[in-house]
Formats: C-alpha cells, structure tokens, sequence
C-alpha cells in the first residue's frame, strides 16, 4: 500500500519500498501527472570518482528505511549505505 501525502491541492503517493514518487495528482485540474508508472522515482545523485564521472546513485534503487508522518509533514529517510 502506497504511503499519501494530501491536502486541497494535490495527493502525493510514495513507493512503501523505495520512496519513489509514483502519482502526483492536481485535484484543481484533476489531472495525474504521473500517467506512466515508469516515470516513478525520487532522486538522483552524482558522486564522480576518479575513474568514473558519470557515478550515479538512484533513489529508487535504494532502500526507503523510516517514515514519519503527521497531518502536514512527511519524513522519509535512506540509513544506507547507499549503493549505485
């Protein structure tokens, strides 16, 4: 079961495992701006190494490890380490 995020505006939902972002919903408009589920994802980081520049760490493929959740916040953390 996906993890929500609502108010008047807009209902976020999150992957429970990875904490990708996989439906944006603009209740104003009543559109969903994630119409394919393969564009769900979280974040991206770059940490070049010497002999690799192009060294990415992709959020959806790490492990979400805690949530904390109240009316108007969510928290969502990666202890790690994590891994590309």
């Amino acid at each position: 079961m996906a993890i929500r995020l609502e108010n008047d505006f807009c209902g976020i939902d999150f992957d429970p495992v990875n904490g990708a972002v996989t439906s944006l919903f603009d209740k104003a408009g009543g559109i969903e701006l994630i119409a394919e589920p393969r564009l769900a994802d979280n974040f991206r980081l770059l940490l070049p190494l010497p002999d690799l520049h192009g060294n990415y760490v992709e959020g959806k493929e790490q492990r979400l490890t805690h949530v904390e959740e109240d009316e108007a916040h969510l928290t969502l953390r990666w202890d790690g380490p994590l891994t590309n």
